[in-house]
């Protein structure tokens, strides 16, 4: 296995868009947001070249990093050339997988720290060759307990779901974030293993909600149901069930300050109210009419 010691730029050039391949394993995913970089390179051209390296399949070149500059100059400025810089082994060998991970990861933390999604397959592309988490949690420069985790959740869930995660998103959205990931990650490592089916059962679960799954009720739904739940849906609707009536407990807790603030006033009205929700299996309702009247006690 090649390390990136012996890589070097042999020399740069400018080369037809069609002779470049997009190896997209290890680029940035924000590839849609190019129109601004497309104008600036419109407008004072291409400042920094792309990378490729000579392709041992097509005869062509892959290309190393510069994915949204190759993206910007191609799909909206239609340009039928790109300047490149060509890097080779010490021995004219081109580079293999492993090494243009690393360059593309180095070159992306020079720029921007790269989010997980997308060093996601870089990090098990070099677990396979060997490489160990200490030194994977170097060249990315992230801690080697998060690129453990990393690596576990990319080993056991499917690509087609990770592809769905939605980076950076907020508690109140729905959707598949890196949290759920690593709920499913911390059960392989610590817990009674998931098998395949069930975590993707799960995570099919968060997709197709239209409203968001807490990553604290996914883990604890996570745990009853590798312990034999019959569907991950009836397991994290009894959690959920069960979170609501904790609100309660935690809004009862509350009396007193709300008796000193507001006397007796529509203090046991809501709560007689949100116990009949519940009686009536009106689960969402109570959670939410619970979680107001708390919010109403901690801010007196």
């Amino acid at each position: 296995m090649k390390s990136n010691e012996g890589v070097y730029l042999t020399k740069q050039q400018v080369i037809p868009v069609n002779k470049i391949n997009k190896v997209k394993n290890y680029t940035r995913v924000d590839v849609a947001n190019c129109q601004d970089l497309a104008d600036c390179i419109k407008k004072v051209g291409l400042m920094q070249p792309i990378a490729v390296t000579p392709s041992t399949k097509t005869g062509k070149y892959d290309l190393v990093f510069g994915y949204r500059r190759f993206t910007a100059v191609t799909e909206i400025l239609n340009g039928k050339d790109i300047k490149a810089d060509i890097y080779l082994n010490k021995d004219n060998t081109p580079l293999t997988n492993v090494q243009r991970a690393e360059l593309n990861s180095i070159e992306n933390v020079v720029r921007k720290n790269p989010a997980l999604l997308e060093i996601g397959p870089a990090i098990l592309e070099m677990a396979n060759e060997g490489k160990g988490i200490t030194t994977i949690a170097r060249i990315f420069k992230i801690s080697p307990e998060v690129c453990t985790r990393t690596l576990t959740a990319w080993r056991n869930v499917p690509q087609n779901i990770i592809d769905q995660v939605i980076p950076h998103k907020s508690n109140s959205e729905p959707g598949l974030s890196f949290g759920h990931l690593y709920k499913i990650a911390n059960m392989q490592r610590y817990s009674k293993k998931m098998t395949r089916e069930q975590i993707v059962e799960a995570c099919n679960f968060v997709l197709n909600n239209s409203k968001p799954v807490l990553v604290m009720n996914f883990g604890k739904a996570l745990q009853t149901f590798a312990a034999g739940g019959k569907s991950f849906e009836s397991v994290y609707t009894s959690i959920v069930n069960k979170v609501c009536c904790d609100h309660v407990f935690a809004v009862r807790v509350s009396k007193k300050s709300w008796k000193q603030h507001f006397g007796d006033n529509n203090h046991r009205q809501i709560l007689d109210k949100i116990t009949l929700l519940q009686k009536n299996k009106q689960y969402e309702e109570a959670r939410t009419l619970s979680l107001k009247y708390r919010k109403a006690c901690l801010m007196t």
